[in-house]
């Protein structure tokens, strides 16, 4: 299971109401409230606490390297 984390005001995380069977569909939904609210969002492994995929405010994305190449390139794809 995966979960998301979510910062919008650079002070408090918050946990987002879904947890995701899959990597991509955490992915998925973590990039889109990336661009559609412009905050810091990251992908947890419920498992180990880790963080997988990592979105900033600056456009930036950190992806663990032991993911899928399908995952990272849905991670980087640029937006348009």
């Amino acid at each position: 299971m995966y979960t998301i984390n979510y910062n919008f005001d650079n002070e408090h995380w918050n946990k987002y109401d879904f947890c995701f069977n899959t990597i991509w569909g955490a992915t998925f939904k973590a990039r889109a409230i990336s661009i559609q609210h412009w905050a810091n969002v990251d992908v947890i492994d419920n498992s180990t606490g880790v963080v997988l995929v990592s979105f900033n405010r600056a456009g930036g994305c950190y992806v663990d390297e032991e993911l899928p190449n399908d995952i990272k390139k849905l991670a980087t794809a640029p937006i348009e």
